[in-house]
């Protein structure tokens, strides 16, 4: 479950407080870049993301120094030093307590989380795109684009790693629609909702389709065909500039006043060819723009004394005829200007795609999960776990004794056959042995339909449940007592799937201006996972007169106390 800005984790320590590096590791797993190991330069400062450590009656709490942790981000907290735990007391750990004998604190040395966030598209499409729905196409073409669709090709590898690519695909598609396409222009090729119009899927009522798009950049054209190659990201995408604006008398502008909604500059103010802008990302190719930010000043460019009195983002541009531009802005605070090419989202997996995927594989999934459960331990376990609950009965000590253990005893197929030394653990090879004639009854149910997850809150998944029921013999050595067991085990496991993308531009400062050097983006898929066992079976001695059951527990905390009350 994702947590809010405010979350902090626990820890508990004696003789003084954890020390961040030398007790525990904090680390921004989304924007590693964040929580660097080592110095950085005084224009990262800014990025970087500290917690404070807090005594709270003894208990020590991990928390953001400033403002909270980043919405939408993923963080992780590792203990190195072995004096220091996490205090159980929070409801994360109630799952991992319900383990009951299994579970050990001071064994968790990582503690995950994820801090939640909304959808948002704040990422800008440039100006002068053209937009064409892939109907508009013949069936051929519009599929060939679509094997290019966006910018970068994901690829991950065994260890889970993704790498983004750039796109590099070329071809040629036929049209004869209505758009006004030249040579130069960029064009998006799109299914679902025109890119322009659409909505995160997290967080919006009114949901769009968010389809595929495919950019792509004309070459030539021949007719009504068109030539392209992949379009580049800076075709695509708007970034935005911060343009310094200095706003004392006689150096330029006019009209500007605090919370005000527009300014006079001169013409020559908004030409940034001086080396000097270098260092805030401006060069002689810089242009003003709707969307831009005007960073509004007093003093020298440069000079420690300057003083940065507010923000605007460009909404309206008008040249004048006398040398001036009127620049109309809205006012913006520094965190706005920080989130202004925010992308966040995640998408659940629908169980229709689910239910056809599992259609189309379903014999070739079951194959695998039989194979795999032949070569596991777990009917092993499960026979040798049931063998030891019998022989602790008070019917079977009435009938074979006090403190009989599994080497007293033979061990037989149902068939009579006889397990050899090698296989006295009890049940290796069993769903290889004949049962009367017949084959262990073997069944696999793959469905969409999850019993540990609620679809509401992690969407839909998928459940595989096996089943096995066989039956075998226990007889004391030298007596003519045998015990007949009946078992049908079962192995349980749920999925559930999602996937979520996070993208922000990496801000850096210089003066005081700040400035866009880079852009990241990330893409992550969400597994949820469940596993369970599962043991029912009925045991009959040769002389009784009725069968009589030994359920499985339900819940770790009662397998625990089973094991207790036979011991």
């Amino acid at each position: 479950m994702d947590q809010k800005a405010d979350f902090s984790v626990s820890v508990k320590k004696t003789g003084g407080a954890p020390i961040p590096g030398t007790d525990f590791k904090f680390r921004n797993i989304t924007a590693p870049e964040k929580t660097p190991e080592e110095s950085v330069p005084e224009e990262d400062l800014a990025n970087i993301e500290n917690i404070k450590v807090v005594n709270n009656n003894g208990v020590w709490t991990i928390s953001a120094a400033n403002g909270g942790f980043t919405a939408g981000h993923t963080y992780q907290i590792e203990l190195l030093n072995d004096d220091v735990i996490y205090d159980d007391s929070v409801d994360a750990f109630d799952t991992l307590k319900a383990m009951g004998d299994g579970y050990d604190i001071t064994k968790i040395r990582f503690f995950n989380f994820s801090i939640e966030k909304n959808g948002t598209m704040n990422l800008k499409l440039n100006g002068g795109i053209k937009y064409i729905p892939v109907g508009d196409l013949n069936e051929a073409d519009g599929l060939s684009l679509m094997d290019y669709a966006g910018l970068y090709l994901a690829s991950t590898d065994e260890q889970g790693n993704t790498t983004y690519t750039a796109s590099n695909g070329s071809g040629s598609f036929t049209y004869n629609g209505s758009e006004d396409i030249q040579v130069g222009d960029t064009v998006a090729v799109y299914s679902g909702t025109k890119p322009t119009e659409r909505k995160p899927q997290k967080g919006t009522q009114n949901k769009t389709d968010n389809g595929e798009v495919a950019y792509v950049k004309i070459t030539d054209i021949d007719d009504s065909t068109y030539y392209y190659v992949e379009a580049e990201a800076e075709d695509v995408l708007f970034t935005p500039d911060v343009l310094p604006v200095d706003v004392d008398e006689d150096d330029g502008t006019s009209g500007w006043e605090m919370n005000g909604t527009s300014v006079i500059i001169q013409n020559s103010k908004l030409i940034f060819s001086d080396a000097k802008y270098e260092s805030v990302g401006l060069s002689s190719n810089t242009t003003v723009d709707v969307g831009d930010f005007l960073a509004f000043f007093t003093g020298e460019f440069g000079e420690a004394g300057a003083q940065d009195l507010a923000y605007g983002v460009i909404t309206a541009i008008k040249v004048n005829g006398d040398g001036t531009t009127t620049v109309t802005y809205k006012e913006v605070d520094q965190d706005q200007i920080m989130a202004a090419m925010d992308l966040y989202d995640e998408t659940k997996v629908s169980e229709a795609e689910l239910e056809g995927a599992i259609e189309e594989n379903k014999g070739e999934i079951q194959e695998i999960i039989e194979a795999q459960l032949m070569e596991s331990d777990f009917f092993d376990e499960a026979g040798e776990y049931l063998a030891e609950v019998a022989l602790k009965t008070a019917e079977v000590r009435e009938i074979f004794g006090d403190d009989l253990t599994l080497s007293d005893c033979d061990i037989t197929y149902a068939d009579g056959t006889p397990l050899g030394a090698n296989e006295l653990m009890l049940m290796g090879n069993i769903i290889d042995k004949e049962q009367d004639g017949k084959k262990p009854k073997f069944s696999v149910s793959i469905s969409t339909k999850t019993v540990h997850f609620d679809p509401k809150i992690v969407g839909s998944g998928i459940r595989a449940e096996v089943a096995v029921n066989y039956k075998f013999k226990i007889q004391k050595k030298g007596s003519n007592n045998v015990l007949e067991v009946d078992l049908t085990a079962f192995f349980e496991q749920e999925f559930t799937f999602g996937f979520n993308v996070s993208g922000g531009a990496v801000w850096k400062w210089k003066w005081i201006i700040p400035y866009i050097a880079d852009y990241r983006m990330t893409g992550n898929l969400d597994l949820g996972t469940y596993t369970g066992i599962g043991i029912t079976a009925t045991a009959k001695l040769n002389e009784a007169k009725e069968p009589w059951g030994m359920p499985w527990p339900n819940s770790a905390r009662e397998a625990a106390a089973t094991k207790k009350s036979l011991a």
